[in-house]
């Protein structure tokens, strides 16, 4: 019998189902009900009457309850005292495009797992993140991995992935990506225009996915690099 099964227990008496306990413990009802009668095999009596519609904690099963309470709470106490905690102070560089979306949630999940771990985060171009990896200025960075898979000095960990868009005007021809870009130098919008970025169609820009113009859904990875 493992001690899990006393917590369970517990969780039981405290919710008033064996249902309602399997939805606190993330079991299934019947997991919920096969701990407890090896509880009662344990100590060799009920627990619960179980002859009517619903199963009804007994007098024996408060008792078990109350005497492994502090039993329950010191051994989780022990093992807390035990755990490691990260402490300390790590410098993530982050990409412009992906700092209103990304750092916000990597702050709070931080805080809450960690909350003896102190962030520093900083932004830049991928290049000047990389270089800050390498020199140790900076501990860990979230750049869009170069072509060619980047320095081996690093350890590269890919995080996701995000489909890429060719802007043209709406009276663009070609229907190659390359012959785009030849007529058309300066296609997709600059973090000096953010105007056309939020709202194309407005400016009489036309947004075409490039699996239309490609042939294919072409993506550029975003991932982690660590030295």
């Amino acid at each position: 019998m493992k001690f899990s099964f006393f917590e369970t227990l517990e969780a039981v008496l405290r919710t008033g189902s064996l249902s309602r306990a399997a939805d606190e413990m993330h079991l299934t009802p019947s997991a919920v009900s096969m701990q407890m009668k090896q509880v009662e095999v344990f100590f060799g009596q009920p627990l619960f009457d179980r002859s009517g519609l619903q199963v009804k904690p007994m007098p024996f099963a408060y008792e078990v309850a109350s005497v492994m309470q502090l039993p329950m709470q010191q051994i989780e106490q022990l093992r807390r005292r035990n755990s490691i905690q990260i402490e300390g102070t790590i410098r993530l560089g982050v990409i412009e495009s992906m700092q209103a979306s990304l750092m916000p949630g990597v702050i709070q999940h931080l805080s809450k797992k960690h909350p003896a771990l102190q962030l520093k985060p900083a932004r830049g171009r991928a290049v000047e993140l990389i270089a800050a990896v390498k020199a140790n200025e900076l501990d860990a960075a979230i750049v869009v991995q170069p072509l060619k898979g980047g320095s081996q000095r690093l350890h590269w960990q890919h995080l996701f992935k995000t489909e890429l868009v060719v802007i043209a005007p709406p009276s663009a021809k070609a229907t190659n990506i390359q012959q785009l870009f030849s007529d058309y130098p300066w296609i997709g919008c600059t973090v000096d225009r953010p105007k056309y970025a939020a709202n194309p169609k407005k400016h009489g820009l036309t947004v075409c996915p490039c699996r239309v113009v490609h042939g294919q859904c072409w993506t550029g990875g975003v991932d982690g690099a660590v030295d």
